[in-house]
C-alpha cells in the first residue's frame, strides 16, 4: 500500500545483533537513520516513517546488521 502520512515497518530478527535502519531516497542518498540499536531475538521492533514531507516516489528502507544488508522498497503518493 502507498503510504501518504506515515509508514509503519515492523521488523523481527532471528538473532540479537546491532542493526541500523536508514531510509533512502530516490537518488540513493541516505537521507536520515529510523532506527539503530541492538535488535532483539523474535521482539518485534515498529519504526515509523513520516512522510509528511517526502515528495512522492518509490523510497528504499536500507536493514544493516553484522550478517546482513537488505533493502525494503515502499511508494509515498501525495
Amino acid at each position: 500500500n502507498p503510504a501518504t502520512v506515515e509508514a509503519l515497518l515492523t521488523l523481527m530478527p532471528i538473532i540479537t545483533e546491532q542493526v541500523q535502519v536508514s531510509l533512502i531516497n530516490m537518488v540513493g542518498i541516505q537521507s536520515r537513520i529510523l532506527f539503530e540499536g541492538v535488535a532483539i531475538k523474535n521482539k518485534f521492533i515498529e519504526i515509523s516513517i513520516d512522510t509528511k514531507n517526502l515528495e512522492s516516489g518509490v523510497y528504499s528502507v536500507q536493514i544493516r546488521s553484522n550478517e546482513k544488508l537488505m533493502y525494503l522498497r515502499f511508494l509515498v503518493v501525495k
